[in-house]
């Protein structure tokens, strides 16, 4: 209710008491009554709101307590079983390969040879020797060449380059006994090798020579010792 709207009545009331003293006494009554009666609704308002206040709290109140989980030591003997957890199903997405070309493959087999290279210790050569071979007895009309060919070696059986020899040269005459001729002397060639001859040799005449002969004499091989003696050959006129 408007108490304003009350109060305004009240005062028009009370104005028109003071004009109209008879109609004012009826009027002022109305105004009490009308005045208690508001008095009564606003209390009995505030009552209900009271007690609306009062009922709503103890609804929320118990709605409470009957939302409250149970108390600790019941809750303590109640088994507890979780929920089963179920995950959801894992997916892969199918993977597409790219499309493979297969070339040809060519293997190439290499062989690789391995060469063992033994090294072998040879003793140095102490001394040397000689040989003669490669004779020859050559006519020339009423005369006759005569050669031979001494080989000189080491103790391992290597061609010794470079030795000097001395060779003696004997003729026999007509048959006769031995003279010593003029002698010849050279170095053996890279064979090991040197060649004594003697040319234009009388075959007929006053004084025939009919054999010829060479012996070795000496031998200086650099860093070697001469073991051969004194060989020789004889070569007769043919």
């Amino acid at each position: 209710m408007d108490l304003s709207a009350v109060a305004a009545a009240a005062d028009t009331s009370h104005m028109d008491r003071h004009r109209h003293p008879r109609h004012a006494e009826r009027g002022a009554s109305l105004v009490e009554y009308a005045l208690l009666v508001a008095v009564l609704a606003l209390g009995t308002l505030a009552g209900l709101d009271a007690l609306q206040s009062s009922a709503s709290a103890a609804f929320r109140e118990q709605a409470a307590e009957m939302s409250d989980p149970p108390a600790a030591d019941v809750a303590s003997n109640t088994p507890t079983t979780a929920a089963p957890t179920t995950a959801p199903p894992t997916t892969t997405p199918p993977t597409t390969a790219p499309p493979t070309t297969t070339r040809p493959t060519t293997t190439t087999t290499s062989t690789t040879t391995t060469t063992t290279t033994t090294t072998t210790t040879v003793p140095k050569a102490t001394t040397a020797t000689g040989t003669w071979g490669a004779t020859s007895a050559t006519r020339d009309g009423n005369r006759w060449n005569a050669s031979a060919t001494l080989t000189v070696t080491d103790d391992r059986g290597q061609a010794v380059r470079g030795a000097t020899a001395s060779v003696k040269v004997e003729y026999r005459i007509d048959g006769g006994g031995w003279q010593t001729g003029q002698p010849v002397s050279g170095a053996t060639s890279s064979s090991g090798t040197l060649q004594v001859s003697t040319a234009d040799l009388a075959r007929s005449g006053k004084s025939p020579v009919t054999s010829i002969r060479y012996t070795v004499t000496t031998v200086d091989a650099a860093g070697l010792r001469w073991v051969g003696g004194s060989p020789s050959t004889t070569l007769s006129a043919p």
